[in-house]
């Protein structure tokens, strides 16, 4: 089975959950649409794009949980003019501009110094392949974010294609690749504490499907709202998402 795994570190990180009032929390972890949209956003696609949300149903994704981070919160302030029916702005610049503007106070979360390795099954008869995406992630056509437009990525994300029979085989040969380069590895080593034993991994059910997780734990099973329906519209289903441990782990 191929897949395309790749490194997702950076030193501050943001993955929104439900955001009541004035709270804007963050996952602990990568989530579904966030790494679609970070997929989207490599391979030069647009919200308006109609192949985003074919994009989204033709791939899934394992996360498997590095460094966990810490989190820390911003007490933020963001200045914007009332919303009416008769004006619209084309810019930031141009709403700035108003006369009449008004102060949103919130507090942001964010994770500081987390690393995650992805793994990404891509469906045959998608609108791209697994080659494909694995190139633009190599040199994207937007700017890659972790989350928001503040956090750009601390490591390469180093995408790489390998066949495995299972998802630890896949993370393993993954690791095995990364270590033989000397300086990527002193790179990885600033996220990524070496050692590391049982990683906790989140699967979309699609890999327990395809007989991918026997060397994974099982756990429990999760529900999130992460599953994009429309960029557009800023619309996001419930989906299921398989939590577990490794049961092994290259020394």
């Amino acid at each position: 089975m191929k897949l395309l795994v790749f490194t997702l570190a950076a030193p501050l990180m943001s993955f929104g959950g439900i955001a009541p009032g004035e709270l804007r929390v963050s996952w602990d972890r990568p989530g579904r649409s966030a790494l679609a949209g970070l997929t989207a956003a490599a391979l030069g696609l647009t919200r308006e794009d109609d192949r985003q949300e074919w994009l989204a149903a033709s791939v899934a994704f394992a996360v498997r949980v590095d460094a966990p981070g810490r989190h820390m919160v911003d007490y933020h302030t963001t200045q914007t003019a009332p919303t009416r029916k008769d004006r619209q702005f084309a810019t930031r610049r141009e709403e700035l501009a108003a006369s009449d503007l008004t102060t949103i106070l919130s507090q942001r979360s964010y994770l500081e110094d987390a690393a995650f390795t992805i793994a990404a099954l891509v469906e045959d008869g998608g609108p791209f392949t697994i080659e494909e995406i694995a190139q633009v992630l190599e040199q994207p056509r937007f700017s890659i974010h972790v989350g928001r437009r503040c956090c750009p990525p601390g490591l390469p994300l180093s995408p790489l294609v390998v066949e495995a029979p299972s998802l630890g085989g896949a993370f393993a040969a993954y690791d095995a690749e990364q270590a033989r380069f000397a300086d990527r590895a002193e790179l990885r080593s600033r996220f990524i504490p070496s050692g590391a034993r049982r990683a906790l991994c989140a699967v979309d059910p699609r890999f327990e499907a395809l007989r991918l997780l026997s060397d994974v734990a099982v756990e429990r099973r999760e529900t999130r709202r992460d599953d994009p329906v429309s960029r557009v519209r800023w619309q996001f289903a419930r989906r299921e998402q398989i939590v577990g441990r490794l049961m092994e782990m290259p020394q």
